[in-house]
């Protein structure tokens, strides 16, 4: 009975430690004077499946750096990953460290066409987007980039995506 027992455990805590994804990120203000102007070492993400969804694109000169602040969100993932994308990303939060209440992005960098990397088009997606099971994909050890939009973000701010990322925003 003590040998199944610590079988048991051992194949437990192993599930436990290699069932884990890891992510590693980094989350920083952008630092920018004009929102149109993409690093080209952005990797957006390219793959995502939805129902029910609609969404319209704004030009990148509709967003201003004056009033309003982008989180640059980098990451990778050991292992295929994915995440909800909510209407009016509700499951996106700024959390304040100064007073500690969550707001949402107004709007979210994507391709609004996608031929190649060379041949792409981004723009933002504005909050008035709406989603029924919008899901994300992500590849293993592939670099994945993300341009949030907000009203107002500081350094010290934590960026939560779902149960996905969270993470602390640097300079």
């Amino acid at each position: 009975m003590k040998t199944i027992s610590i079988v048991l455990i051992v194949f437990s805590l192993t599930l436990h430690v290699f069932g884990q994804k890891k992510i590693n990120t980094k989350c920083r203000i952008w630092q920018t004077s004009d929102f149109c102007n993409f690093p080209d070492s952005l990797n957006v993400p390219k793959n995502w499946a939805a129902e029910d969804c609609t969404w319209d694109f704004k030009s990148c000169e509709s967003y201003t750096p004056l009033g309003q602040t982008a989180i640059w969100l980098t990451f990778t993932s050991d292992i295929d990953s994915t995440f909800f994308l909510k209407s009016k990303y509700e499951n996106i939060s700024i959390v304040h460290k100064s007073d500690n209440k969550a707001t949402h992005p107004m709007a979210l960098l994507w391709y609004k066409n996608y031929y190649s990397e060379k041949n792409c088009i981004r723009e933002y997606m504005p909050s008035t987007f709406k989603a029924k099971n919008c899901i994300v994909i992500f590849k293993p050890k592939e670099r994945t980039d993300l341009i949030l939009i907000f009203s107002k973000v500081e350094m010290g701010d934590k960026l939560i995506i779902d149960n996905f990322i969270e993470t602390e925003v640097q300079k």
